[in-house]
């Protein structure tokens, strides 16, 4: 009976209560809840709860502020005695708490101490850990109770570490209780209650991180498994549950994993997954996505920049106080010295020593310079030169194919990817790994660990059939399909090479096809991984276990290509080739993707010296000059030249001498032709520059490096050599004969670019063939010969003609699967660090700064972080600088179509008379001490002068001259391009140029953007762009805006002479926008021209003044903001991403900027006052709201709170 009337008596106050809040009766309910008797402690908390939300309720309670603080002094009394769950006390507290912080300070204190001592034995978890911590942090901080409180948090922190709250627990936490949280932690290390010294050595540290990093656990983790019994982990993409998956080219799967992989809801989030995975939809509509590659790869002519550019990071960071040490690549960075070595002596046996011993003469201090990078920063690794080429030393020895692969166990696998800063990176596509070249600012960008924000691309699939025919190589084959792709246009997309063709292909033959993807225009050309990949990868010395573990990752993740299995779903149509249709060709005379058959050279030739020279064919020779012949005399010898004669021959290049089949084929080729007899001519610069040691070493067991040699073709260096304009001087007989009858000779080479000016300054026509041919055409000592009409010579025993001496293919495979064994690989490449002795035996600076010398002419400090030093000092914006429009700008220089990088930052001949070599020889430099473009990139003040100084440029505004000259408009002036830039800049005007289509084709050379920057160019006004340059503008902060279809320069009646101005709406730009440009013009006094910021990312870059500055800003800024006190959303984010997370600092802050100008979020509601993070729930997207709660939280806790004025 008591029991039962103690029920009736309780639910009558229930009654009594429940009518109270219907009333919103705050006091009649306190009044209430005072009857002990008749509340029980469970009923007394869950009211005090639910009262503490009351709206009002606080202002209704001011008059009994005493019989409230009774009521809570009860509920306190009942956690003493063990009658009321944690629960309750803490969902109370932290509801009082939050109300204006209403309660008593003492009973927080009390309560939460309690549950210190006595009840703190089972994990706290979830919402009891938030308000727990809220609740003992919330009160106002006084020296009352300091020490207590300060050990009641260190206690509830210790006994969290202890009970090692797993991170399922933590995940299950909420983005709130993640907040409320470490606000608490935070208010109470702001509040004093943890001293500097405990906080860093308290476990604290420890919970605030694993909260931090549970907070951007990848939402994916339901693909993380186990791979079989490999020991091994992966994220399994068909854990998605997509079938749009199955569809996915082999390609976009990379990106895919690498989105899964990477998922942060930061940098990478889901919606970027669901957008690869709608590929056949979003590729159609310029999405944008980011990807996170494994690694980077560089050459030294790009890579010394970036280490110019690295070491200048580290005294800006040290220039403020910070510690120059934490400026280091975040990823792994491979660094290959091929580009320096050139061919001064050739034809004889001793010229790869005189050539090594040249290249370290002349490049001493830049690669004392290098080796110093290579022990001052963390992830970069040095291959000395003499090693190879980049490309090939990649292929061979650097590439996993699946990182992880060659551990024993544990290890978390996933696609090889990378990207480098050479534009031939993408011959790795070959093996199956993902890979392109980037501009040397953006890989600068990544290796600092920012995601690539890229445009989803479109996947043209190209099927292959059938298999090559006698006589045929690979070089014929990739120049074929350079022609084809060229001609339907791939500019920004992937090719991908599948069907039963790519079965009949080696391994390198697809590695010759993909390295030329720049040449076609792709972004990669791809060919999936097969069993003849894994028999390359076995074949190039990795281990059995590690290509095993790279066949069970691919075939898991559905990867492996599968010939016969349902074709991905591609961008359009299909392209076909049967390889049984290729036939033998070469490119040129000036651009790689002008295919020529062979059989139609000669009258290819002949029509070309009757075209004008402004055409890609044309030499512009009158008709009674071409038949001209120069005699001359070399080595008390007579000789004759004329129009077509080789004097220049080269094997060479990444592109095809890492192809055994085809260096095979140049050996068998020169052992048949000295054993027929043939000979020759002398004065023809022959050399052999092999990608790597291997080549040489399976050319000698093989008993054919002799008779290369024996035609003049001794190895010259281990480089690239005269494929990037590393050819040296031809002989001064030679030379003469040429300038003095004006003759269109020519030069031909096994490489993979030939435009103007780049083999040599006195080859006018230059063409790219297969090795094999290279050696044909340099018996025959000219490219006008029929092949099938006319002998290469004269041999013993009379005429010997092509067929007689061209190997079959079997012999060739015969002779490749005998010579070319993984021993070789693993000995070479087990030494390569260490073989060099010049390189061990050269001395290189030593600590964590460079020191840079002011009579240096190779290593000079740059100047494009200087105004952001200046601005930091004084910045006290968030946001940067309003663009400014153009107003009345010159036009610099008026070009045609197709200008590549080479025309605009020249790698080769530095001439004395250009302002380069004025500069050099005013600071001491000798003309023979010059050395090349290239190895100059790390001194500005040459680069700035070497800025379009080749000699095959063709400017509308020189009325047909050719040259590195321009109009100086205001005067009518001709002069060289640099000093007429001086001028303007003297004059404060600023410089635009006009180009046609592909403008910046060619290398992915970042100084081709660095250099108009310093002479004052703020835009370009281009027909199209190639991929890489344009991306490389905008790093550099220059506009690239493009012409509608349809209009060029020459339609509008544009000649360059008029004054340009550039409305871009008061600095407020948006992707892919419309401008109108107004000109001086009266035939157009005004034309639209569209915006190539392709990407909001790439927007970010360009409003800070490029990739660098936006960086150099976030990272400088977030350290002079911590010594200063200073703080901030974006260095708050800074220091986030770089002490909690590893992140990339520079893409966190991107999206912040982003996710603000697309909210129009207002910073106070985010950042500002007591309870700032209740008002975001409401309104602010979950996304936004934790991205800026993560921020927030991370600048409480380090006792940083941003205060808006």
């Amino acid at each position: 009976m008591i029991g039962i009337s103690s029920l009736r008596r309780s639910q009558a106050v229930q009654r009594e209560i429940h009518h109270a809040f219907k009333r919103k009766d705050a006091v009649g309910i306190v009044r209430i809840l005072l009857r002990q008797d008749t509340v029980s402690p469970k009923n007394s908390a869950t009211a005090l709860h639910r009262l503490a939300k009351l709206k009002g309720c606080s202002k209704m309670l001011i008059p009994i502020q005493a019989e409230r603080d009774e009521v809570l002094t009860k509920l306190v009394s009942h956690l003493e005695e063990r009658s009321v769950d944690p629960q309750f006390l803490s969902n109370t507290l932290f509801a009082w708490s939050s109300t204006e912080k209403a309660i008593p300070r003492c009973l927080s204190m009390k309560a939460a101490m309690v549950l210190n001592e006595g009840r703190l034995s089972g994990p706290l978890e979830g919402q009891n850990l938030a308000n727990t911590l809220w609740a003992v942090a919330s009160p106002p901080a006084h020296s009352e109770g300091y020490s207590e409180r300060r050990d009641l948090m260190e206690a509830i922190v210790t006994h969290v570490d202890a009970c090692r709250l797993s991170s399922d627990k933590i995940l299950q936490l909420s983005a709130r209780e993640l907040a409320i949280s470490l606000w608490s932690l935070g208010k109470a290390y702001e509040q004093n209650l943890l001293d500097t010294t405990t906080w860093l050595e308290s476990p604290t540290q420890r919970l605030a991180r694993d909260v931090l990093l549970a907070a951007l656990a990848n939402p994916f983790q339901k693909c993380y498994k186990a791979l079989g019994t490999t020991g091994h982990y992966y994220y399994d993409l068909k854990e998605l549950g997509d079938s749009r998956l199955e569809r996915l080219p082999l390609s976009i799967r990379v990106l895919l994993e690498s989105a899964v992989r990477n998922c942060d809801e930061f940098e990478v989030k889901t919606s970027d997954v669901e957008n690869i995975l709608n590929w056949s939809k979003t590729s159609k509509s310029q999405t944008e996505i980011p990807f996170k590659p494994a690694r980077v790869i560089l050459q030294d002519f790009t890579g010394v920049p970036a280490v110019v550019d690295f070491a200048a990071m580290r005294d800006a960071m040290a220039r403020l106080g910070g510690d120059s040490a934490k400026i280091n690549p975040l990823v792994p960075v491979d660094l290959v010295i091929d580009h320096s070595v050139m061919a001064d002596y050739s034809r004889n046996p001793q010229a790869l020593e005189r050539n090594q011993e040249l290249e370290f003469q002349r490049n001493r201090e830049r690669f004392g310079f290098l080796k110093w990078g290579a022990s001052a920063f963390n992830n970069l690794k040095i291959v000395p030169p003499g090693s190879g080429i980049v490309h090939q030393v990649n292929l061979e020895y650097l590439a996993r194919v699946v990182m992880g692969a060659d551990k024993k166990s544990g290890a978390l696998l996933y696609p090889d990817s990378l990207v480098g800063t050479d534009s031939h990176t993408t011959m790795i596509d070959g093996l199956g790994v993902a890979g392109w070249g980037v501009g040397g600012i953006e890989a600068e960008a990544v290796m600092l660990g920012q995601a690539i924000s890229m445009v989803l691309p479109e996947v043209v699939g190209f099927r292959l059939t059938g298999r090559l025919p006698a006589g045929a190589t690979a070089t014929d084959l990739v120049l074929t399909c350079t022609n084809m792709l060229r001609k339907r246009g791939v500019v920004g997309k992937f090719v991908e090479f599948f069907g039963p063709g790519c079965a009949n292909l080696s391994l390198a033959d697809r590695a010759t096809i993909a390295n030329m993807a720049p040449e076609y225009g792709g972004t990669m050309g791809f060919f999936g991984v097969d069993q003849k990949s894994l028999d390359y990868l076995l074949q190039t010395g990795r281990s059995r276990e590690t290509v095993a573990n790279v066949e069970a990752y691919l075939r898991a993740q559905g990867m492996f290509q599968l010939y016969g299995a349902a074709e991905p779903e591609y961008s359009g149509d299909i392209m076909e080739l049967d390889l049984a249709t290729i036939e033998p060709c070469v490119s040129g005379p000036k651009r790689p993707h002008d295919r020529v058959a062979v059989s139609e050279l000669p009258r290819d030739f002949t029509v070309g010296l009757s075209t004008p020279s402004t055409s890609f064919k044309g030499f512009n020779v009158d008709k009674a000059e071409q038949t001209r012949v120069k005699k001359f005399s070399y080595k008390g010898q007579d000789y004759s030249l004329e129009h077509g004669s080789v004097v220049l021959a080269a094997i060479t290049s990444c592109t095809n001498t890492s192809n055994p089949g085809v260096m095979l084929g140049a050996g068998l080729l020169a052992r048949n032709a000295r054993d027929k007899g043939l000979k020759v001519s002398p004065y023809i610069k022959t050399s052999l520059s092999p990608g790597s040691g291997v080549v040489d070493a399976y050319l000698r067991k093989a008993d054919l490096l002799k008779p290369l040699e024996d035609l003049g073709f001794f190895t010259a260096g281990f480089g690239c050599m005269t494929c990037i304009g590393n050819s040296g001087d031809l002989d001064p007989e030679v030379s003469s004969a040429i300038t003095d009858a004006d003759l269109v000779v020519a030069a031909v080479l096994s490489g993979n670019r030939n435009f103007e000016g780049r083999v040599h300054p006195l080859t006018r026509a230059n063409y790219l063939a297969s090795p094999p041919l290279v050696v044909a055409y340099t018996l025959a000592g000219r490219v006008t010969i029929d092949f099938d009409k006319e002998p290469l010579g004269q041999g013993t025993e009379g005429p010997v003609y092509l067929r007689d001496i061209w190997p079959t293919s079997d012999e060739i495979a015969r002779i490749e699967m005998e010579c070319v064994r993984p021993e070789m690989f693993r000995e070479n490449y087990a030494k390569v660090i260490s073989q060099n002795k010049r390189w061990n035996e050269l001395h290189a600076p030593t600590g964590n700064q460079f020191e840079w010398s002011d009579d240096s002419t190779y290593i000079t400090n740059p100047p494009f972080f200087s105004k952001e030093y200046a601005l930091l000092r004084v910045q006290t914006q968030l946001a940067p600088t309003p663009l400014e429009s153009i107003k009345d700008a010159y036009c610099l220089l008026n070009l045609g179509d197709s200008i590549t990088t080479d025309h605009i930052s020249p790698a080769g001949k530095i001439t004395p008379d250009s302002p380069g070599g004025r500069y050099l020889i005013a600071h001491g430099v000798e003309p023979k001490d010059f050395n090349s473009y290239g190895s100059r990139r790390g001194n500005y003040l040459v680069m700035a002068r070497g800025t379009f100084a080749n000699i095959r440029l063709v400017n509308k505004l020189m009325d047909g001259e050719v040259g590195p000259k321009t109009e100086y408009v205001p005067t009518g002036e001709k002069m060289f391009v640099y000093d007429a830039a001086e001028r303007y800049i003297e004059d404060g005007k600023p410089l635009v140029i006009l180009a046609g289509s592909e403008y910046g084709s060619g290398s992915s050379r970042d100084w081709a953007a660095k250099g108009p920057s310093l002479q004052g160019v703020k835009a370009v006004i281009a027909k199209s762009y190639e991929r890489i340059h344009r991306s490389n503008l905008v790093g550099m902060g220059i506009l690239p805006l493009q012409f509608p279809e349809g209009v060029d320069a020459d339609t509008l009646g544009l000649d360059g002479r008029e004054r340009y101005s550039i409305d871009i709406n008061g600095g407020d730009l948006t992707v892919g926008q419309m401008l109108t440009v107004h000109t001086t013009s009266k035939e157009s006094p005004t034309f639209e021209v569209l915006v190539r910021l392709d990407t909001e990312v790439e927007l970010t870059y360009f409003q800070h003044g490029g990739i660098l500055q936006e960086i150099i800003y976030v990272i400088i800024f977030s350290i002079k903001a911590k010594l200063s006190g200073r703080s901030g959303p974006y260095h708050i984010l800074a220091r986030f991403t770089s002490d909690c997370c590893q992140q990339s600092v520079g893409a966190l802050y991107s999206t912040v900027f982003k996710l603000v100008k697309r909210t129009k979020v207002d910073l106070h509601l985010l950042f500002g006052g007591p309870n700032r993070f209740l008002p975001v729930l409401g309104f602010v997207p979950k996304s936004i709201y934790h991205l800026y709660r993560a921020l927030e939280i991370y600048a409480d806790t380090y006792g940083e709170v941003y205060h808006i004025k």
